[in-house]
């Protein structure tokens, strides 16, 4: 009888014909060899599962299979039903990991009793150029600055014990699986390694578009879904307020930028109203220890906003920041 891999790789297809070979190579040109990749197509319009295909033909590691499109949560979670390691990971089809990575991780987890180990990434560009990276120490805050399921591994028991899944939303699926995860193990834990290179495509429709706010997508929605996960004794509330802070102004900044003004105070409005009535406002400072390690632009956009409220110029800052 075969071994079973110490390892799942759970990679969601979807239109990823240009990057998946990069993707897939990546994993199978591992120092660590005991694994499996589960790759799924998630209803692709392109040669993304003929790739595939052509994978599984001479690699006995990868396991293939498509369906009509349902989304990368719905994917992720058909991926650990069907997963055969005792570990698991997630990879996005357009991003790729050092040569090391899954030793690294593997080394980590298996020596002790963590439910999960959680490293940094690096963001890079088409020519493999880094843009900036996030290298997380051993504080409590470190696991909040990447809340992507990727760049770490999960023990499989632990995630079918909580019956642990990606919620099926258009919005922050990720954000509410990690958030769910913290709060349901006090074994999880945060090493230095960068190994996992975070893809960014200057020629997507994502990073190209000027979208503004999307209508269909309630911010509220998913602020009541994390309020609803945290336990009242949790140890880290003070930590989610300060997450829901940078995650909100995210929000705002991102979505305002090619909103108009006005649409950016209303948003504005509809979430500092939430926060307020819902006992969520952050008493941590830029300057706390507590978050020491956080990016530098992070803690220079949250100073700046938290100035400008003070000052009561929010509504010339939005005047000369939306562009709508």
């Amino acid at each position: 009888m075969k071994e079973a891999p110490k390892i799942s790789v759970i990679i969601p297809v979807y239109n990823a014909e240009l990057y998946l070979k990069r993707c897939i190579d990546s994993v199978l040109n591992q120092s660590f060899k005991s694994f499996e990749i589960i790759a799924i197509d998630d209803g692709s319009k392109d040669n993304s599962f003929k790739i595939l295909n052509e994978y599984q033909q001479f690699s006995p590691n990868i396991r293939t299979l498509s369906r009509e499109n349902k989304g990368a949560a719905y994917t992720r979670n058909e991926g650990i039903k069907l997963a055969k390691g005792e570990f698991i990971m997630f990879i996005d089809s357009d991003d790729y990991i050092n040569p090391d990575y899954l030793q690294v991780f593997y080394d980590e987890i298996s020596s002790g009793i963590d439910d999960a180990v959680i490293g940094g990434l690096q963001r890079v560009n088409q020519d493999g150029k880094q843009l900036f990276s996030i290298q997380l120490g051993k504080d409590k805050w470190s696991k909040y600055r990447s809340i992507s399921p990727c760049a770490r591994i999960y023990r499989k028991k632990f995630l079918v014990d909580h019956e642990l899944s990606f919620p099926d939303i258009p919005l922050a699926e990720d954000l509410l699986f990690s958030l769910t995860v913290y709060t349901k193990s006090e074994n999880i834990r945060t090493i230095p390694y960068c190994g996992y290179n975070w893809f960014y495509n200057e020629n997507s429709a994502s990073n190209t578009l000027n979208k503004g706010f999307n209508p269909n997508l309630d911010i509220k929605n998913v602020l009541d879904k994390i309020a609803a996960i945290i336990p009242k004794d949790f140890s880290e509330t003070k930590l989610i307020k300060f997450f829901i802070k940078k995650f909100t102004l995210y929000w705002l900044l991102d979505g305002g930028r090619h909103s108009t003004s006005a649409e950016f105070l209303r948003q504005y409005k509809e979430i500092n109203d939430w926060i307020r009535i819902n006992g969520m406002k952050s008493t941590l400072s830029v300057f706390d220890r507590e978050i020491r390690d956080e990016r530098f632009m992070v803690k220079l956009a949250i100073f700046t906003m938290n100035l400008i409220e003070k000052l009561g110029l929010l509504k010339l800052f939005a005047k000369l920041y939306c562009k709508g």
